[in-house]
């Protein structure tokens, strides 16, 4: 598998994704830094594009049917100040 340096896909809702390439060809990602599992993939670029919309979307539907808040992003630490002021 090989990395996708130039990631031409927008950013929607404020979400970070990974794209790659497999072996084979084959472009899939999924949406970075929450704890549920977004993934998508495709054969060219554009429908890349369409699924990773596609996919935050049936995300998005089944959080609300499921009555959830859909996760946020992290926000760089994910240790709160208590934790450190208790190791010090």
């Amino acid at each position: 598998m090989r990395d996708t340096y130039h990631d031409p896909i927008p950013q929607i809702q404020g979400l970070s994704r990974h794209n790659r390439t497999s072996d084979d060809g084959t472009l899939f990602g999924k949406v970075a830094y929450i704890r549920d599992l977004i993934t998508y993939e495709a054969d060219t670029l554009p429908k890349l594009v369409k699924e990773f919309h596609q996919s935050v979307d049936a995300y998005l539907e089944d959080c609300e049917e499921l009555g959830k808040v859909p996760d946020t992003p992290y926000q760089g630490c994910l240790l709160s100040p208590p934790f450190f002021r208790q190791t010090k």
